[in-house]
């Protein structure tokens, strides 16, 4: 990692960077292409007969009664405590470092308030005892991941899609765009899009907890439906898992296409965690269409908003009406001054989880350039790999946090955290 140096007593240290999203954590060393710890944003909660709350982060592991619990809601801290124990677990167990008298890059949401800002600056100094620390906003990391210090930001994450312009590394806060429909509500609706293959496939994608394994005499295995007592399954822990797994398909067979969905190509072999082949057609596209026309989630049926309500996925009330991409970006660059619009336009920037999706770069083009915002021959997201794309804000912020030129900007404890 870059050794960065304290102004006030001129020692050395290593930077660190971390990026906590709604999906993931990723933290790691200034100066590194890819963060150390990568763990996912949650931890598993039981409690003992003495009400002892135990906090299990390995969560793809199941325990009986125990609950899913995330401290983030829409991108922002929500559960202070839980947030640091995170932290916590992110530094000292998996990258194995200690943060005390060491700065700390924090990624943060272009709509973050200044009264999380003072929090998160609190729990820095006070808590972990942290030099200096810097937050900044994860749409101008990403802009820097991508060699920019402008362009378009359209930011594709599991809790939704926000679209910042940002201008010589400041985000237009009147500008930024949100709708609620991310990779979550994808990882939920597939579970609806295979059920309605046929009745006999309700409910066919299931968690692998829920799946018990026997060898048989001749070789075979046979697959049975474990069994619980009434309330070992939390809520929670049911809602993440079936989640995940339909994350696992969605990220295995989903592509975007220009055009038409297809209705007629072969269909695609997938086998489903519990062992279950599975041939997928037309949901492969319908799935992440949803992300330029969420209309169809507005007449969905209870098995998705069992899954988006559980305790873990509440959707919140304050987010911005359910829109597609075109129109967040329509909308964001109409609250532009025009001067700035070429700029923007010269650079749409597609990062975030959602990157990942083969053609969607392709296609949110094609939609700009069919509502006339751009003009045809330009390049996608330019910069950096699609994979790199993905933690593109974690990866700014290893560039941010390397280089001396931004120094002046970290705070110090006892500082203005407000800014």
């Amino acid at each position: 990692g870059h050794i960065w140096t304290c102004s006030c007593c001129k020692m050395d240290f290593d930077a660190i960077v971390a990026d906590i999203g709604t999906q993931n954590c990723r933290i790691g060393f200034a100066g590194d292409d890819h963060p150390k710890a990568l763990f996912p944003s949650v931890a598993g909660v039981t409690t003992d007969k003495s009400s002892e709350r135990k906090l299990h982060w390995d969560v793809h592991k199941f325990h009986e009664y125990m609950k899913i619990e995330t401290p983030l809601r829409d991108g922002v801290i929500e559960d202070w405590a839980l947030w640091e124990k995170m932290v916590q677990h992110g530094l000292s167990q998996v990258l194995k470092a200690d943060i005390e008298e060491t700065p700390i890059l924090i990624a943060e949401k272009p709509y973050n308030t200044s009264a999380t800002r003072q929090k998160t600056a609190e729990i820095i100094f006070e808590k972990f005892k942290s030099s200096a620390l810097f937050l900044a906003k994860d749409a101008v990391l990403s802009c820097y991941a991508c060699g920019k210090t402008s362009g378009l930001v359209v930011d594709l994450g599991a809790a939704g899609s926000v679209v910042s312009p940002v201008q010589d590394g400041w985000v237009d806060a009147r500008a930024v765009t949100r709708s609620p429909v991310g990779g979550r509500v994808l990882d939920a609706y597939i579970h609806q899009l295979v059920s309605q293959q046929g009745g006999e496939l309700r409910d066919q994608i299931r968690p692998l907890f829920r799946v018990k394994k026997t060898a048989l005499a001749d070789g075979g295995l046979r697959v049975e439906e474990r069994q619980f007592v009434p309330g070992a399954v939390a809520e929670s822990m049911e809602a993440w898992q079936r989640l995940e797994a339909g994350r696992q398909l969605k990220e295995a067979v989903c592509r975007v296409v220009e055009g038409p969905v297809p209705l007629h190509l072969p269909l695609l072999p997938y086998q489903l965690p519990d062992g279950t082949p599975l041939d997928v057609g037309p949901e492969r596209f319908q799935l992440p269409e949803l992300l330029f026309d969420p209309s169809p989630l507005l007449q969905t049926p209870p098995p998705l908003l069992a899954l988006l309500q559980a305790p873990l996925q509440a959707p919140p009330s304050h987010l911005h009406r359910w829109a597609g991409l075109p129109q967040l970006v329509q909308e964001s660059l109409s609250r532009v001054d025009p001067d700035q619009l070429p700029g923007l336009l010269a650079c749409p920037l597609v990062v975030g989880g959602g990157a990942l999706t083969d053609g969607l770069d392709q296609r949110l083009r094609a939609e700009l350039e069919r509502l006339q915002l751009l003009g045809g021959g330009r390049k996608g997201s330019q910069g950096a790999q699609a994979g790199e794309r993905a933690h593109a804000a974690w990866l700014g912020g290893s560039i941010v946090g390397s280089l001396g030129a931004f120094h002046d900007l970290w705070l110090a404890p006892g500082q203005d955290h407000e800014g």
